[in-house]
């Protein structure tokens, strides 16, 4: 294990363009790896007819670019580059229970990490896929980190992916944006799920993913941007009789 403090950036890690980080040493069950001072797990499950599936994190490096209708892109990011140096990635799957710690070598407060949407994650919420439905008022999904020390938490914090409680404004996350994790203070494990208000029989309906990278690294080292806004303007219709009008969404514009 590594002893001298360093933020996770996944540079290091060799993958070929528009792949995924799967070495030939991964074998059924957890694999843990290193980037920085922290140790990741990448779950590979044996899922019979179905092939094999992989949860927790794994590293990825794709350029944007369309999805396909296979979902055998599940790791492309929304933002057009990794957030800090070099190409490579991280990608949280939380399906199917994934629930695996990182541990950070060196115990600290870890600062935070650039975070955004997978491209499906953005199709579900603003046009729906199938089983997701798109999002409307009050519906909203979120990364939760806790944090650990000597096996007690010492914290949680969240941030919204996409959020749409408000009534007058809608926002989802397209570009890189920070998650500041400081306040769970001094941990040496870090954990995560994602939740959403979209939910049904057989658990979450939104894509179960997001992407971070530079973790315990610094904002201004990373390509941040705006949060994507879906602006509700009530007063756009204040002229026009009510009766006669319908509001409907289209393209994310109302």
């Amino acid at each position: 294990r590594p002893t001298v403090f360093a933020a996770a950036t996944f540079d290091e890690l060799e993958i070929s363009a528009n792949g995924v980080y799967r070495p030939e040493s991964f074998v059924v069950g957890n694999n843990e790896w290193l980037s920085g001072s922290f140790v990741f797990n990448t779950s590979v499950q044996d899922w019979g007819d179905y092939g094999i599936g992989y949860t927790d994190v794994q590293v990825a490096n794709f350029a944007n670019g369309s999805m396909s209708d296979d979902f055998s892109d599940a790791y492309l990011a929304t933002a057009a580059q990794a957030a800090a140096n070099g190409s490579n990635y991280a990608v949280w799957n939380d399906a199917y229970g994934a629930n695996a710690q990182i541990e950070v070598c060196v115990a600290g407060v870890v600062s935070g990490m650039a975070v955004t949407n997978i491209k499906h994650t953005v199709t579900a919420i603003t046009e729906g896929m199938a089983p997701a439905r798109k999002f409307e008022q009050n519906d909203w999904l979120k990364i939760t980190a806790t944090g650990w020390k000597d096996g007690e938490t010492t914290g949680e914090t969240e941030f919204y992916l996409a959020d749409f409680r408000s009534e007058t404004e809608w926002v989802y996350a397209e570009n890189w944006q920070w998650m500041d994790l400081s306040s769970l203070g001094t941990v040496d494990h870090i954990s995560f799920s994602i939740s959403s208000s979209d939910n049904g029989d057989w658990g979450m309906n939104t894509p179960a993913y997001f992407c971070f990278d530079n973790l315990g690294g610094q904002a201004s080292d990373c390509q941040l941007g705006e949060m994507t806004v879906i602006k509700l303007v009530e007063d756009a219709l204040e002229e026009v009789d009510a009766t006669n009008v319908e509001k409907f969404f289209e393209n994310g514009q109302i």
